[in-house]
């Protein structure tokens, strides 16, 4: 009788443990373009003299679980440095970062980090 229920139970375990386990892989490496080693970034105010060039948002990774592929700090930062260069930014302060996390139906696999740009004034 007990191997009647575990078997009938076998497939509900798939898809609570398959979610947590299961990943289609890390998101590539993200190259930096020109420009982009030279973006600083912190969590205070720019420094004096910068002026807001406006709102930036860095994603890295892809899709939920299996179906996507996992971000990282590193990634999501080479592609905020990335952004910020390409807008003419040389300071970027971070608002927020968010790992990736469980959500309701899956695990989400960005590595979200979102800011606001700035450059020296004139």
């Amino acid at each position: 009788m007990f191997q009647h229920h575990a078997i009938r139970l076998l497939p509900f375990a798939f898809f609570l443990v398959f979610p947590l386990t299961a990943c289609g892989g890390v998101a590539a490496n993200t190259q930096l373009v020109p420009g982009a080693a030279e973006v600083r970034t912190g969590k205070s105010d720019p420094p004096e003299g910068f002026v807001e060039i406006g709102p930036i948002e860095a994603v890295h990774g892809t899709g939920c679980g299996a179906f996507g592929k996992l971000g990282t700090y590193e990634g999501a930062y080479s592609v905020l440095r990335n952004k910020a260069a390409e807008m003419g930014a040389t300071y970027v302060r971070i608002n927020t970062m968010t790992e990736p996390h469980s959500e309701a139906s899956c695990y989400n696999n960005t590595f979200v980090i979102r800011g606001t740009a700035y450059r020296p004034g004139t």
